[in-house]
């Protein structure tokens, strides 16, 4: 059957031979009525409308101008021929094929395509949610990718995804349950979750808008430009790439459960971010293992449960603000440091130092209060380092409220000759003091020594005005060490 360009058929069109039916619609066509039993419909021309449910084993879309609407549920496959375009208003029972042309398909608001959409022969195709959607197979495939899709509303794809670029626009709420093969563009303030594996980058292109990575996947790509997005990862998991200019990293998974950023050792990486949150619970919280260099303005652990999570540092990091802190551990491992430049580092439950590796606070002209309420730094070699540090543009202070002891990581038998710990000040003077009349010591006695006490910058630190004690001034504490070393 050939509908000539410009004709309408109110009524509906219903093949008795399955076998044979073809329709061409040359174009400005409308169907008012159901056409069922259709062998073929193909659409030849521009602006076609089919107003009500449409039945054909294939759909083709044969001209690079077609386009259709179709308002009823299409049952059929539909296949591009040229890079034409069909809208579903009323969704498709049926797979989709781009034969490597760049066509497009629009799904209506709160529709299904029942099947999959794929692009054989080459990466081609477009397929957009309007508004809300479901695709219950995939959209794409390893060899038979999409170029782009689009999410507008809350879309779901329960198979896997294999696109050029996922389009996240303001609105989006999209859900995929595969795997993902593609990078994620925002293009608005929009939320999608890969519940499996994501490999390509995260470009929030400074839009905002969240990316969630489901528990037990990989998001193998870097993630760029979210100064105003959030990355939720929701369990066991890594980021393998860069992360730049990224507002809120959140981790929610629980104990046992642990994050990884690089899943190697790699310092030519690095993590930008300005918030690190465990998200907020009663359960205890997992560990973040920490492969890059870090560079983070505030880690927040989870404040609902004494076991707020814990944070691993393999690389060179720094860190501004510690909140929450007495529910959180930082352990330093070989190959890391790490840099706290603020008075919250000594409210940190727990900050274990490896052999060889430093731990550095920086007072920035302020005073730090140290094991007032119980806290550990766990000196776990002889090599281990502390440097108390004032770099701020006022006179600093850490004020002792307990021993500082080499402690190590088994507390009943601490070692003798464990841990270094190193002052320095420039340009401004540091004090390191008692909170009260008891006398703290640095080194606990004669049997658990600390390895070696080490004054930088003599210039700053000793001040004629303070109190000598042990030949040394501005510390007023006993000290208990092997060795004792100043430099200038």
């Amino acid at each position: 059957m050939n509908i000539a360009d410009g004709k309408k058929i109110t009524g509906t069109i219903d093949s008795q031979n399955v076998l044979s039916t073809i329709i061409n619609l040359a174009g400005n066509n409308e169907i008012t009525g159901a056409i069922t039993n259709a062998t073929t419909i193909n659409f030849n021309g521009a602006n076609i409308k089919l107003d009500s449910a449409v039945n054909s084993t294939n759909f083709v879309v044969a001209n690079d101008g077609a386009t259709a609407i179709v308002t009823g549920l299409m049952t059929g496959d539909l296949g591009y021929n040229a890079a034409g375009s069909v809208t579903a208003t009323g969704g498709l029972a049926g797979n989709i094929n781009y034969n490597d042309n760049n066509g497009t398909f629009t799904l209506g608001a709160g529709k299904t395509l029942t099947g999959s959409a794929i692009s054989t022969g080459g990466r081609s195709g477009t397929f957009v949610f309007v508004g809300d959607g479901t695709v219950t197979e995939n959209l794409g495939i390893d060899g038979a990718g999409l170029t782009q899709i689009i999410f507008n509303g809350t879309d779901v794809v329960q198979g896997g995804v294999d696109a050029t670029t996922l389009t996240v626009n303001t609105g989006a709420n999209a859900t995929i349950a595969g795997v993902t093969t593609g990078s994620a563009v925002y293009a608005g303030a929009g939320n999608l979750t890969s519940t499996g594996n994501f490999t390509g980058g995260v470009d929030f292109k400074s839009k905002g808008g969240t990316f969630t990575l489901g528990a037990d996947s990989k998001l193998t790509g870097t993630v760029t430009n979210g100064n105003n997005a959030t990355v939720i990862a929701l369990g066991n998991g890594s980021i393998t790439g860069a992360i730049t200019g990224l507002n809120t990293l959140e981790f929610s998974g629980g104990t046992g459960t642990t994050l990884n950023l690089s899943d190697i050792i790699n310092t030519s990486i690095n993590s930008n971010i300005t918030n690190i949150t465990y998200t907020n619970s009663t359960n205890a919280s997992g560990t973040i293992n920490v492969n890059t260099d870090l560079t983070a303005g505030t880690v927040t652990f989870n404040a609902g449960n004494a076991d707020g999570g814990t944070i691993i540092i393999n690389a060179p990091s720094t860190i501004g603000l510690v909140a929450n802190a007495a529910n959180g551990t930082i352990q330093i491992k070989l190959g890391g440091s790490l840099t706290i430049s603020d008075p919250s580092a000594g409210t940190i439950n727990e900050v274990d130092i490896a052999d060889g590796t430093t731990y550095t606070i920086d007072a920035k002209g302020n005073n730090v209060n140290l094991f007032q309420n119980g806290e550990k730094i766990v000196f776990q070699g002889e090599n281990s380092e502390l440097d108390l540090i004032n770099t701020g543009t006022t006179d600093g202070k850490f004020t002792l409220y307990a021993n500082l002891n080499p402690s190590s990581i088994n507390p009943t038998t601490p070692p003798d000759i464990y841990g270094i710990v190193r002052v320095s000040s420039t340009p401004n003077g540091l004090t390191i003091d008692n909170n009260d009349a008891t006398i703290r010591t640095i080194g606990q006695d004669s049997t658990h020594r600390l390895k070696e006490f080490i004054v930088d910058d003599t210039e700053g630190v000793f001040r004629s005005t303070q109190q000598c004690r042990h030949g040394t001034t501005l510390i007023r504490h006993r000290i208990t060490l092997t060795q004792l070393t100043f430099t200038y």
